[in-house]
């Protein structure tokens, strides 16, 4: 009984030090504090630029590399930065194709990057983030409390714990497919390569959304600078 008292009080203690090392390590690295930096709910018409179809509004912006950093924890090497925001003030239920996003230019365009290549060009610092982090971070894992990213292992480097957080930030962040009831609004980034978009220069975005009443598609032209 006492010695099951004890392992109660110790498992306590041991997840109040993890929460509070995970608290801190927030407040020093970037790559942590991003992870709980959301997007702010808005509709599309609280964007710079807009554009309206049938009742489904698009509004975009650049991300300059200042909100980069809150977003995501560093900025993105050799890219350029988007901020997408969907709004279906029509009467139907839709889909919002962005991972097809791409730009274009006449017959010529270039697509937006996926996470593996995103992950490449921020690629998350090895320096050390405080003797432990790596592994009191994310502690609290092994006493079965689930954080929403991946499990980390008690050996992995600061690199490998920033980019476990710099993932999960773009996978809640980064422009995907989405279905959106009337009167929804849906967000997210897209990145492109600097490279690839000057190569083809683009002049519009071109982002589709399907009609799910009548299967017909509704191909948005954002243009850009």
């Amino acid at each position: 009984m006492i010695t099951k008292f004890i392992t109660k009080k110790l498992l306590f203690f041991t997840l109040l030090l993890t929460i509070s090392w995970s608290i801190y390590a927030q407040r020093l690295d970037s790559y942590i504090a991003a992870f709980d930096y959301k997007l702010v709910p808005m509709e599309a018409n609280q964007l710079l630029h807009v554009t309206e179809q049938r009742g489904i509004s698009v509004g975009w912006n650049r991300v300059e590399r200042d909100e980069q950093v809150r977003l995501l924890g560093d900025r993105v090497n050799d890219s350029l930065v988007f901020h997408l925001v969907i709004t279906n003030d029509s009467t139907v239920r839709i889909l919002v194709l962005g991972r097809d996003i791409n730009a274009t230019r006449a017959n010529e365009q270039v697509f937006a990057m996926n996470l593996p290549a995103i992950v490449e060009a921020v690629s998350p610092p090895n320096a050390t983030i405080g003797q432990g982090i790596a592994n009191a971070t994310l502690g609290v894992m092994t006493l079965g409390v689930h954080t929403g990213i991946r499990r980390v292992a008690e050996g992995d480097t600061p690199k490998q714990v920033r980019t476990s957080y710099l993932e999960s930030s773009l996978h809640e962040k980064m422009l995907g497919h989405s279905i959106l009831e009337p009167g929804e609004s849906y967000q997210g980034l897209v990145i492109f390569d600097e490279d690839q978009w000057e190569e083809v220069d683009p002049d519009s975005i071109r982002l589709s959304i399907q009609n799910l009443s009548q299967l017909v598609y509704l191909d948005f032209n954002l243009i850009v600078d």
